[in-house]
């Protein structure tokens, strides 16, 4: 699944230590974009206790829509509206971002209902993930960027969700 991002140009008379700065990307969530998502989340629900090592690629995607959930410079595209207009709701009342942020969460909440094989899985594909976002910044010169920062707290937050949601089965 791709996620549409345009970068903002920068002016000419901008300073050279606002060029060392990461650029400023616009992510910009189509139609087709969040169905896909809300599809992934359904498969990953339903199916959760076949994935196995596929959790690594759902998670991959779900750190991105992470990214893009918590980024002042996500929109979502109307489908209701002729001409599609850029929105982002900011009370937050059924917009795409507010739905597939819960979603997200809703899918390591209910971890406590998924056998201990799956759970092994899911934990198993989110430290993998965290340890190549690791890597990735150690190997890398020069300040880790912020979508591998972002990665790795996503696994980290993610990893305590199951863990607290999985405590009655752990004792």
């Amino acid at each position: 699944m791709l996620l549409t991002i345009y970068s903002v140009v920068q002016s000419p008379g901008s300073k050279r230590s606002e060029a060392l700065l990461e650029p400023k990307e616009t992510i910009v969530l189509t139609p087709k974009n969040v169905q896909a998502l809300r599809t992934l989340f359904n498969i990953s629900h339903r199916l959760h206790n076949v994935l196995g090592p596929s959790w690594s690629l759902v998670l991959e995607t779900l750190a991105s829509l992470d990214r893009a959930i918590h980024s002042p410079h996500a929109t979502t595209q109307e489908v209701s509206t002729a001409v599609p207009k850029l929105t982002r709701d900011s009370s937050g009342q059924y917009s795409d971002f507010h739905i597939l942020s819960s979603l997200n969460s809703q899918l390591f909440e209910s971890s406590a209902l998924m056998d201990v094989a799956a759970v092994k899985s899911l934990l198993s594909a989110l430290r993998q993930l965290s340890h190549q976002c690791m890597s990735a910044a150690v190997s890398s010169f020069g300040p880790p960027s912020s979508q591998k920062s972002g990665s790795i707290c996503f696994s980290v937050e993610r990893m305590l969700s199951i863990l607290v949601n999985n405590m009655h089965s752990m004792s």
